[in-house]
């Protein structure tokens, strides 16, 4: 299951996925309550331009979150594409447009489409939210074997702390990290994959 947001970038992923069954595009947005949110993204349109100097990885199409500060953090961190890109950065900033969805909780996408399987692997780039969704993880009947999220610079110190703690008090350990994701593990599931 794919979950994406916005419905430009899910219909993207309907065309790209259309001939592969077991891959599912799920239109929602997962945030910590249900309800409406306003949610923030680039113009596509201006994300297409947004790799300056490079690497050319169309990184600005990822960059939506329910939290308008993190995308211009975002912006921001990048300037290390070249001076036509730092001197377009209040462009980019100004491009950040909204809109209002509605928003459902990640045991709703669960219940929805059946997702329990022991099998289950979760994996959130939902920048700078992460800790809301994963809050969510003691309410779902059957808890992910593996989660993998960021921990990279759209979150602060304490932010990536308490994010680390909120795993481990809910029994999971963290296998491996770099400086933008970490996996973590239930004890069981590990075991299990190991024979």
């Amino acid at each position: 299951y794919l979950i994406e947001a916005l419905k430009f970038y899910y219909d993207k992923l309907v065309n790209l996925y259309s001939d592969t069954p077991h891959i599912t595009p799920i239109n929602a947005l997962v945030g910590a309550a249900i309800g409406k949110a306003k949610f923030f993204y680039i113009d596509p349109d201006i994300a297409q331009e947004m790799d300056g100097d490079g690497p050319s990885n169309l990184w600005a199409h990822g960059q939506g979150s329910l939290l308008r500060e993190c995308i211009i953090k975002e912006i921001k961190s990048n300037s290390f594409r070249g001076e036509s890109y730092q001197g377009n950065i209040p462009r980019y900033i100004n491009s950040i447009k909204s809109v209002d969805l509605d928003m459902t909780s990640l045991l709703g996408i669960c219940e929805t489409y059946q997702i329990n399987s022991l099998d289950f692997f979760l994996v959130l780039d939902v920048q700078g939210i992460e800790i809301l969704i994963l809050q969510q993880i003691p309410s779902l009947p059957v808890p992910p074997s593996f989660v993998m999220c960021e921990v990279d610079q759209s979150a602060t110190d304490t932010d990536r702390a308490s994010l680390l703690e909120l795993m481990s008090s809910i029994g999971y350990v963290k296998l491996a990290s770099d400086t933008s994701d970490a996996i973590f593990c239930l004890p069981r599931s590990f075991s299990m994959s190991t024979r």
